[in-house]
C-alpha cells in the first residue's frame, strides 16, 4: 500500500497548496502574554516554526476576533506544505467548526473530509507524524482538552504537534489546563505539563503592517483580503469579500479604481481614530471598501467618524446590493422570479438585513451562539432552522444574497464578527415601546411588559465583549437607544422581570463611557453586570442588588452603598475613598484598592516611562524619585527640576538641572551626558518619536536641539541646532508623532512650527495671551495649546485656520494632553479644575474641582500615563476610555502609586 500513500500525499499537497496559496497574507507579530509590552513582539511565523522543532507539544495562538488567526493558520499550512518531502510531518489544517465533536478522532474526521479511505487513514496513523493546526477552538462552544481527549502521542494513536487558535475573549482566567498536554511516562518527574505548552498573543496591526496590506490591496488582485474566514470554501468567499469591498463605489465622486496606496493611507491617517480602528485586519478590509463611499470630498474630513458599526453597516448593505444585482442578471425559474419581485417590492436590501438579523438572533438564543447551523431538511423541516435554510423560494434568494458560507449541510456566517454585529442589531432595532409613555417610562405598565419581552432581557451579553462593543458604539449615535438603556436600569428598581435587561443595559452604558457620578441608583437590580472602570463618584446605590458585579477599577469615591448586596463583587483596584459600606452584604468581596503616593513636601510633576515600568516623581524641593512599578521600590533619587522626559525606548531619560543644563541618564540612572548651552533655566524637554533627538526650551528665549548619540559617555554635548525667534521664555516643546514637525510655545503669545527635515520655520501661530503648554494629537493632525487666557485652542494640521477655541476654564490653563487614542483632550487650570474634552465636537466631558492644580507635568503625565499632584490632595489620573480622578494623600513619606499601565 505504500505506493498508493505515496500517490495520495503529493495529490493532497498539490490540492492544499492550490487552495491556500491565493489568500493575501501580511506577516503577523505576537507577544508572550496579553499584557506584554510592545518591545516583546516577535514574528509569529518564525516563532511557530521554532515551536515545531522544539520538544513542546502544544502551541496556543490567541487573538481578537478578526485579528488574523485563521489567515495565519491557513498560511502556516501553506508554508509547511511547500518544502514538504517524504518523512516530514504532514501539515493538516482543521476548521474545528466543521467537525462534529472534535474531541473524538479529530484527525481521522478531517482526513475523511479530504476523501481518504479508512485503510489510508489507518496507514497514515501507523506510519506518519502530523502538524495538526486546529483553527477556531472557541467555535466548538465546549471546554474540553483536545490534546488529551484525542489521546495524541500515546502508543498506537496519532503522533502530532498541535497548534490551536482561539479568540482571547472566549477564555477565562484559568484556561491553560484546557490545552496542557500529557507528559510521557518516561518523562514524568523530569518535566511538567506546562513545560510542553507554549502560547502567543497575536498583536494588532502596526502602521507598517497596515501600509503593507494597503499596497497589496490596490494591486487589484482578485483575492486581496486578510479576513478570517471559514475554510472549506475559503478562496470563493475571499473573492466574494474582495468584490464586495470594492464594489458599489464607482457611483460616488471618488472613484475607488483611481485610488493609490498613498490615497488610502492619507485617509486612514486623517480621519480621527480610524488608524487605531483598522489595526484589526478584518476591520481594515472593511474600511478600505467603505472609504470611497464615505468620503465625498476633502472638505468634510474633519466631520467623518468611522466606527466599527458603520463599517459593518456599509459592508452588509453592499453585500446585499451585489447579491441583488447578481440575481437580476442570472436566469431564474418562474417561482424564483415571483419571489424576487415580491422581495424587491418590499425593499430587497431591507428584507435581507431583517433575514440576517433574525438568523443571528436565533443562533444566539436557540443554540447559545454556536456559529454553525446544521440543517437537513427531511429531519428538521419543522424546526426553527427551516425558516432560514428551508426550500422556500424567498428564503433561498435571501440566503443566496447573504454573507453566509456552506460546507455540506453546515451553514455559517463568513466571519464570527458579522454574526455578533447582526445579533447586536436585535437590541437597538427593537426600541418601540408603545405610545403611552409618560415622562418616566419606568412607571408605565405597558413599557415594563414590553421591556420584559425585549432582546435586552433574553440573554446576558455582559461577557460577550465584541457584542458589548457594538452596542456601546450605538449609545452616542442613537439617543433613543441610550434612553432605553437608562430606563431599563430605572425599571429594575420596581420590576424583577427586567433584571437581565437592566444588567445588560448598565454594562453597555459603562462600556460606552456614560458616567453615573451622583446618580440616584437606589434599589437597582443589576447582578453580574460588567462595570469595570465605571464612574460612580458620589452615586447613591443604597439597597442595590450588585451581587457578582465586576467593579474592577471603578471610581466609587463617596458612593453610598449602605445596605447594598455586594456578595461576590470584584472591587480590585476600585476607588473607595469615603464610600459608605455600612450594612452592606460583603461575602466573597475582592478588595484591592490601588495604592497612592504620600508626600509631606508636595509633588510638582510625575511621569511614567512608555513601558510603564518606571515612575519618575519630582517634588517641589527639586528632588526626583524613580520607582520600580513592579515592586514600588525606590530605585534612585537625585536633584533635578520638573522638566523631564523619558526616551521612547525607555533606555534613558533627560532631566533639567538647577544649573541650566540637562543631564541624560541611562537605564541604571547614571548620568551619561550633559547637555550644556542654555543661558537660563530650562522649562521644557521632549524626545523625538524615534528617540534620536532631544529638544529643550528655556527662559533664555531659545530652543536647542541635541543628538546625544553623536557623543561618547561623560561628554558635554553641544546643541545640534539653536532655534531663535521667541521674544520671551519658551514654555513648551513637542515633536509631532509623525516626526515631521516640531512646535514650541512661549510667553510671547506665539507658537512656532518647524520643519524637522530642514529645521526651517513653517508657520507662526499667534495667540491672545502667553502660551504655557502644547501637545500634538497621536495622529499628528491636531495641535492643542493653552495659556493665560483661560482657553484651550485646537489647531488643525494644515495650520491654515486660527484654531478652535474650547472655553470652560476660569483663569490660566497650565497644561494640556491628548489621550493615547486621540479621542479626548485634558487640560488643567486655576481653581483646581481639570477638564476633559471631545476634540471632535468641542464638548466638555468632565470637570473635577479639587483644590490647587500643579502647574507642570500634565502634558507628560497624561500622554505618558502619569499624574501631577501637590500635598494638599491631588487627583491622580489614569487613562482608559476616559480619565478618572485619583487623589494623592498628604503624609510624611512616599508610598505606592497606582500604575495606569496595569489597567
Amino acid at each position: 500500500n505504500a505506493p498508493e500513500i505515496d500517490y495520495d500525499l503529493p495529490t493532497l499537497r498539490a490540492t492544499r497548496l492550490e487552495e491556500s496559496g491565493n489568500a493575501l497574507y501580511v506577516p503577523l507579530q505576537a507577544k508572550p502574554t496579553a499584557k506584554s509590552a510592545n518591545d516583546t513582539l516577535f514574528p509569529l511565523m518564525e516563532k511557530t516554526l521554532e515551536f515545531l522543532s522544539s520538544p513542546r507539544q502544544v502551541l496556543l495562538l490567541l487573538g481578537d476576533s478578526g485579528g488574523g488567526k485563521s489567515t495565519f493558520s491557513a498560511q502556516l499550512e501553506h508554508n509547511l506544505w511547500r518544502p514538504y518531502k517524504w518523512g516530514d510531518r504532514i501539515p493538516l489544517h482543521i476548521d474545528l467548526s466543521t467537525i462534529n465533536n472534535p474531541f473524538d478522532d479529530v484527525v481521522g474526521k478531517r482526513l475523511r473530509q479530504l476523501n481518504f479511505t479508512p485503510d489510508r487513514i489507518l496507514e497514515l496513523k501507523q506510519y506518519h507524524e502530523f502538524v495538526v493546526i486546529c483553527d477556531g477552538y472557541d467555535e466548538c462552544q465546549l471546554r474540553s482538552n483536545i490534546y488529551k481527549a484525542n489521546l495524541f502521542n500515546q502508543e498506537g494513536q496519532w503522533q502530532v504537534k498541535l497548534v490551536i487558535t482561539c479568540r482571547t475573549q472566549y477564555l477565562g482566567k484559568e484556561y491553560p489546563p484546557i490545552f496542557l498536554p500529557n507528559v510521557e511516562p518516561q518523562q514524568q518527574g523530569q518535566l511538567k505539563e506546562v513545560d510542553l505548552f507554549q502560547e502567543a498573543f497575536i498583536a494588532s496591526f502596526s502602521r507598517d503592517q497596515v501600509k503593507d496590506y494597503v499596497k497589496r490591496y490596490v494591486r487589484q488582485e482578485p483575492t486581496s483580503t486578510i479576513v478570517d474566514l471559514p475554510k472549506g470554501s475559503a478562496n470563493e468567499v475571499q473573492g466574494e469579500v474582495e468584490g464586495i469591498v470594492r464594489s458599489d463605489s464607482t457611483s460616488t465622486v471618488t472613484d475607488q479604481s483611481m485610488w493609490t496606496a498613498d490615497d488610502y493611507m492619507g485617509k486612514l491617517s486623517t480621519i480621527h481614530g480610524l488608524m487605531e480602528l483598522v489595526s484589526n485586519p478584518f476591520l481594515l478590509s472593511l474600511a478600505l471598501g467603505a472609504l470611497p463611499k464615505t468620503i465625498q470630498s476633502e472638505n468634510d474630513m474633519s466631520n467623518i467618524q468611522l466606527t466599527s458599526v458603520r463599517l459593518y453597516d456599509t459592508f452588509t448593505e453592499q453585500w446585499l446590493k451585489k447579491g441583488k444585482r447578481q440575481l437580476l442578471s442570472r436566469k431564474k425559474t418562474s417561482e424564483e422570479q415571483r419571489a424576487f419581485e415580491d422581495l424587491c417590492e418590499a425593499d430587497f436590501v431591507e428584507q435581507g438585513i431583517i433575514f440576517q438579523k433574525s438568523l443571528a438572533a436565533a443562533i444566539f438564543e436557540l443554540q447559545e451562539g454556536y456559529p454553525v447551523v446544521e440543517y437537513v431538511h427531511r429531519n428538521e423541516k419543522n424546526s426553527w432552522k427551516a425558516e432560514f435554510f428551508g426550500p422556500a423560494y424567498d428564503v433561498a434568494l435571501l440566503r443566496e444574497s447573504s454573507p453566509l458560507t456552506r460546507n455540506g449541510n453546515q451553514h455559517s456566517f463568513i466571519h464570527r464578527s458579522i454574526l455578533e454585529y447582526l445579533y447586536a442589531h436585535s437590541f437597538f432595532d427593537s426600541i418601540d415601546m408603545g405610545d403611552d409613555q409618560p415622562e418616566n417610562r419606568s412607571e408605565s405598565v405597558r413599557f415594563r411588559d414590553n421591556l420584559a419581552m425585549h432582546p435586552l432581557n433574553k440573554k446576558s451579553v455582559v461577557e460577550k465583549l465584541s457584542i458589548l462593543q457594538f452596542l456601546a458604539e450605538r449609545v452616542d449615535s442613537d439617543p433613543p437607544f441610550k434612553t432605553l438603556l437608562l430606563d431599563a436600569v430605572e425599571t429594575s428598581k420596581k420590576d424583577d422581570r427586567v433584571i437581565q435587561a437592566a444588567t445588560n443595559a448598565i454594562s453597555i452604558l459603562v462600556k460606552a463611557g456614560v458616567r453615573f457620578n451622583g446618580a440616584d441608583l437606589r434599589g437597582v437590580k443589576i447582578p453580574g453586570a460588567n462595570l469595570r472602570y465605571g464612574q460612580f463618584d458620589c452615586a447613591d446605590l443604597r439597597g442595590a442588588d450588585l451581587t457578582g458585579v465586576d467593579l474592577r477599577g471603578a471610581d466609587l469615591t463617596g458612593v453610598n452603598l449602605k445596605g447594598a448586596d455586594l456578595k461576590g463583587v470584584d472591587l480590585s483596584k476600585a476607588w473607595l475613598q469615603k464610600a459608605n459600606l455600612s450594612g452592606a452584604l460583603m461575602g466573597g468581596v475582592e478588595i484591592d484598592e490601588p495604592p497612592y503616593l504620600k508626600d509631606s513636601i508636595g509633588i510638582k510633576s510625575c511621569v511614567y516611562s512608555h513601558d510603564g515600568r518606571l515612575l519618575f516623581v519630582c517634588s517641589r524641593q527639586c528632588s526626583v524619585y524613580v520607582y520600580d512599578t513592579t515592586t514600588w521600590e525606590l530605585k534612585t533619587d537625585f536633584i533635578g527640576k520638573s522638566a523631564m522626559a523619558i526616551s521612547p525606548s525607555c533606555k534613558g531619560f533627560a532631566n533639567a538641572t538647577l544649573y541650566n543644563n540637562v543631564d541624560v541618564f541611562n537605564v541604571e540612572a547614571e548620568v551619561e551626558l550633559v547637555l550644556s548651552g542654555h543661558a537660563d533655566s530650562i522649562e521644557s524637554i521632549c524626545y523625538s518619536p524615534d528617540g534620536d533627538l532631544i529638544a529643550t526650551g528655556s527662559k533664555d528665549k531659545t530652543v536647542r536641539i541635541w543628538r546625544p548619540a553623536d557623543y561618547d559617555t561623560n561628554d558635554t554635548v553641544d546643541a545640534l541646532h539653536v532655534l531663535r525667534g521667541h521674544d520671551h521664555t519658551v514654555t513648551g516643546v513637542a515633536f509631532s508623532p509623525s516626526g515631521l514637525h516640531f512646535a514650541s510655545c512661549s510667553m510671547d503669545k506665539t507658537i512656532r512650527i518647524i520643519n524637522v527635515k530642514t529645521w526651517t520655520l513653517i508657520a507662526i501661530l499667534v495667540c491672545a495671551a502667553p502660551v504655557l503648554a502644547l501637545a500634538y494629537s497621536p495622529d499628528s493632525q491636531q495641535l492643542a495649546s493653552c495659556g493665560e487666557d483661560a482657553d484651550l485652542r485646537l489647531w488643525s494640521s494644515n495650520l491654515g485656520n486660527t484654531g478652535h477655541l474650547l472655553k470652560g476654564h476660569v483663569g490660566a490653563v497650565s497644561a494640556v494632553a491628548f489621550s493615547p487614542d486621540g479621542c479626548q483632550v485634558a487640560s488643567c487650570g486655576e481653581g483646581g479644575v481639570i477638564r476633559s474634552w471631545n476634540p471632535r465636537n468641542e464638548v466638555i466631558l468632565d470637570k473635577e474641582p479639587d483644590g490647587e492644580t500643579s502647574d507642570s507635568g500634565m502634558g507628560q503625565a497624561l500622554t505618558r500615563r502619569a499624574g501631577t499632584a501637590k500635598a494638599s490632595g491631588r487627583r491622580y489620573w489614569s487613562i482608559r476610555r476616559y480619565w478618572s480622578g485619583r487623589r494623592h494623600k498628604s503624609g510624611n513619606s512616599f508610598t505606592k502609586a497606582n500604575h495606569p499601565a496595569s489597567q
